[in-house]
């Protein structure tokens, strides 16, 4: 039994939400380059649009990020939310 088993515990990571989702709205490039089909080119537009026009208001609007299609949505929309 040793304590390094509790590892994710002690970090108080704001930045993810207390479901363990990425949030679209706080989320730096790093984490969103974990998400599956989004690299550092499409994280770097997610924050970008973010910038622009504010934080995102529903999941679904991701959509219009440039280079997010529908499957691409699919594919994340159960692990991401907007807080």
């Amino acid at each position: 039994p040793t304590a390094s088993t509790k590892s994710g515990t002690t970090q108080s990571n704001t930045l993810k939400a207390p479901t363990g989702k990425i949030n679209l709205n706080t989320a730096t490039l790093a984490e969103l380059d974990t998400l599956p089909g989004i690299g550092a080119s499409i994280g770097q537009r997610i924050i970008d649009y973010r910038t622009q026009n504010g934080d995102f208001k529903k999941i679904d609007d991701l959509k219009k990020v440039r280079g997010i299609g529908d499957a691409l949505f699919e594919q994340i929309k159960d692990i991401i939310v907007v807080q």
